[in-house]
């Protein structure tokens, strides 16, 4: 037997409203012994919210769904990201969908809107880092269908981590220890827009200083990462260019594949790192590299979980109106681990 409202105001001898005001969003209202009773009664009798009459009554949901892409590597969340949406939806009493549509169901005309009442969300967080469909963007505008898009760069409706001032800051910081030749690692050019904006943020710093940007990778010809041909090139590189008599006293880091290499070069020339070699690396996660501390500028995969639900909410409650996009800034990790070059 279905258990109602009504079921538990005869239940516990009290009227339908009240019961509902309990069990609603106005148990302050009544008695703390009168709470104990409806509350009581309704976990007796087996009682289960209808979120859909609720929803139907309100007119929302209380739940926002994140849309990946179906292609690998575009629509990855990151596990800090995940757990910052989660924990900014608990705090809003809301909850969330995942899915994945592919490129053909993002166009059509009437997926996406029939998208949000299948999966009875209120608004939607894009997680579709590039390539991503164009006529995407004129959908959600013509229909007034409330989304956020992360690690995207778009004037509005975005959150993206700063990559930009990201990579300025940690050569800014090895130049304040005195470096002058700074080095940094890139093995290729992304589709990501991180890829150019460090590399301009890095390259903008040595400027100011008067210096000329040194970038290591542009001879890895393989542009596939997994394979050992990729690993076995920019290897290679990174010993030539570390064995050099003209070899960096400080290295950029942006890539996490080319940080191991590195450390692992280091042992093996015999280069202390920290006092020798200084490293900043670029990463989401400033774990120990082989074992060894770098000092980590800390890409805010998190950062952007906690920025985007609330923007989000914001949009909803705005009725779709644009929204400025915002940069999240990094996070500078273990900065004492750089040293001031060595003299000579």
């Amino acid at each position: 037997m279905t258990v109602t409202l009504d079921t538990i105001a005869k239940h516990v001898g009290l009227s339908r409203q009240t019961v509902a005001f309990v069990l609603g969003d106005r148990p302050h209202l009544f008695r703390e012994e009168t709470r104990r009773r409806v509350f009581a009664a309704a976990q007796e009798l087996g009682y289960r919210r209808n979120v859909a009459a609720v929803a139907m009554n309100q007119g929302r949901y209380n739940a926002i769904g994140l849309l990946q892409s179906a292609v690998t590597g575009l629509g990855a969340v990151h596990p800090n990201f995940l757990a910052a949406v989660l924990e900014s939806l608990r705090e809003a009493k809301m909850h969330l969908s995942i899915g994945q549509l592919d490129d053909a169901a993002l166009t059509d005309q009437r997926a996406m809107p029939n998208l949000m009442n299948d999966w009875a969300i209120d608004g939607l967080i894009i997680s579709y880092i590039a390539n991503y469909p164009k006529r995407l963007v004129d959908i959600l505008h013509r229909y007034r269908l409330p989304a956020i898009w992360t690690n995207v760069k778009r004037d509005h409706d975005s959150v993206y981590p700063d990559d930009y001032a990201g990579a300025r800051q940690a050569t800014e910081l090895l130049l304040a220890q005195g470096h002058r030749k700074i080095g940094f690692v890139r093995h290729g050019d992304a589709v990501h827009y991180s890829s150019q904006d460090r590399w301009s943020g890095y390259g903008d710093a040595m400027r100011s200083d008067g210096l000329e940007p040194r970038r290591l990778g542009t001879g890895v010809h393989n542009s596939d990462v997994t394979t050992p041909a990729w690993h076995a090139e920019l290897l290679t590189s990174i010993r030539a260019w570390l064995q050099s008599p003209d070899r960096p006293s400080a290295v950029v880091v942006d890539d996490d594949q080319a940080a191991p290499l590195i450390v692992h070069v280091c042992e093996f020339l015999g280069i202390a790192l920290g006092s020798e070699l200084s490293v900043v690396n670029l990463t989401r996660d400033p774990s120990p590299v082989l074992g060894r501390v770098l000092t980590t500028m800390r890409i805010p995969t998190g950062g952007l979980g906690h920025v985007a639900v609330p923007l989000l909410l914001q949009k909803i409650a705005a009725s779709a109106t644009d929204l400025p996009s915002v940069a999240v800034p990094y996070k500078v990790v273990h900065p004492d681990v750089t040293c001031r070059p060595p003299v000579g």
